[in-house]
């Protein structure tokens, strides 16, 4: 069985930021009735999963206050799958996920090999999240790299990606003009295409 563990977005506030302020000024993050008919409540991860199939195992678990995230709660959290994660195994960061993949592999060694790293429209260093200088580690312990960022990104910019990209040269950049932060979409079909080859 091939494996994928799926680490999603969040937010990480600077030092000393107050979370209300935060959240009250920030727009992109209203809330909508949540009880309104007919609103899409499927997204392209689940699709993904889905279309994978029998052959794959999907993991997806909700890391600590993604509201305001802090790099070593996560890191905590992420070791506690690590001891079942096979040689081969995929990973997928979506927005913050992708910052923290970035972050973590390329200061830490994992046991395993891993199969393929897709980081869909990461962010560069939010939050606590710091990148470090190098991420040379990623590419000694990954297999295939790939950055996914549109240029319309509202909620991070494609710069981002631009810099993961610059980092790991022997990554695959694949630019978007129109799919903004990926929240939208119901189907992911570039990134399941480069999942099943």
């Amino acid at each position: 069985m091939k494996q994928l563990f799926f680490v999603h977005g969040g937010d990480s506030l600077k030092a000393g930021e107050d979370f209300f302020t935060h959240w009250e000024s920030d727009a992109l993050w209203r809330v909508m009735d949540p009880f309104v008919k007919g609103l899409p409540h499927k997204k392209w991860k689940e699709d993904l999963f889905e279309k994978l199939g029998v052959d794959w195992v999907c993991a997806a678990p909700r890391f600590p206050n993604d509201m305001d995230a802090h790099y070593v709660q996560w890191k905590w959290w992420f070791e506690k799958h690590t001891p079942f994660m096979k040689d081969g195994v995929v990973l997928v960061g979506h927005s913050l996920g992708g910052n923290f993949l970035g972050k973590y592999l390329a200061e830490n060694e994992l046991p395993i090999r891993v199969g393929q790293l897709h980081l869909v429209a990461p962010a560069w260093g939010e939050g606590d999240f710091i990148m470090p200088v190098s991420l040379a580690l990623i590419e000694r312990q990954v297999s295939r790299t790939h950055i996914y960022h549109s240029s319309d990104d509202v909620v991070v910019p494609i710069a981002h990606g631009e810099r993961f990209a610059a980092a790991l040269p022997s990554a695959e950049f694949v630019r978007f003009l129109d799919r903004n932060h990926f929240f939208a979409q119901v189907e992911f079909p570039e990134l399941l295409e480069r999942l099943q080859r």
